[in-house]
């Protein structure tokens, strides 16, 4: 113990070791349990299997018939409450296959109504999509001058530098803050074999006329076209038109 004059410099540079692995430690664990608390919540459950079935690294049994713009959503919803790893998988889901998504079908979630980051995330990423004018609401969110997007990491930004994935947008976010591996993305073959409804985009386009194919193509039986436009929110037109599809041309014997 030291009762006074300046403490010996190795004894400092291992106090400062030792708090920076307690800081580190303190910082997997803090991390660890927030993933824990996300998988364990009975309704982040569901979510998760849903983002699995999107060809992901997620931990979760996957759900291959998933809704994907929902799916998508409420992914990135459970990102910006706090699980980086989440947000991070979605958007390299999104810089990898985003333009198999339907935009209209996005800006119906709550999502982009409560957090104004989600829409200006998308328009970011979105901006790499350069002949896809279909983003164009989201880019339109996007700020004009450089702004940070969470709050209290300018020094973060100091230290490590900025990630170029959002700089194009103007939105300034610290380099390794949002996790980026592209590794834990499939590619677009795996979707294809497992994912029905990405398989019918790859296929038709990506567009709701196409998702209601999937839809009546899954109905249970005895299901109404109008149950099913409701609870897929799809104008009933396009329903039956996709209905009438599968009919006249023996869609549902293909190997879908």
């Amino acid at each position: 113990m030291h009762l006074g004059g300046s403490i010996n410099k190795t004894e400092t540079q291992i106090g400062h070791h030792i708090a920076g692995q307690k800081e580190s430690s303190l910082k997997r664990h803090c991390s660890n349990q927030r993933r824990k608390a996300t998988i364990l919540n009975p309704s982040n459950l569901k979510i998760l299997q849903g983002l699995a079935g999107l060809g992901t690294t997620i931990e979760a049994k996957p759900n291959y018939n998933a809704d994907i713009e929902e799916a998508i959503c409420h992914a990135l919803e459970i990102g910006l409450q706090g699980d980086l790893r989440v947000l991070g998988i979605v958007l390299n889901w999104f810089q990898a296959h985003g333009q198999r998504l339907i935009p209209s079908k996005l800006t119906k979630h709550s999502i982009f109504k409560e957090d104004k980051r989600a829409s200006m995330l998308v328009g970011a990423l979105s901006l790499h999509f350069r002949s896809d004018s279909r983003f164009k609401k989201f880019q339109m969110s996007l700020p004009k001058r450089r702004t940070l997007l969470f709050k209290d990491t300018e020094y973060l930004v100091k230290k490590n530098g900025e990630d170029e994935r959002f700089s194009q947008g103007k939105l300034v976010v610290p380099k390794g803050f949002i996790r980026d591996r592209p590794g834990d993305i499939m590619n677009e073959d795996f979707l294809i074999k497992h994912h029905q409804g990405f398989r019918l985009r790859k296929l038709f386009g990506s567009n709701a006329k196409v998702d209601a194919v999937s839809a009546v193509l899954n109905a249970k039986e005895g299901t109404s076209l109008n149950e099913l436009a409701k609870l897929h929110k799809i104008n009933y037109k396009t329903i039956w038109e996709a209905n009438d599809a599968i009919a006249t041309t023996n869609l549902h014997k293909l190997d879908l």
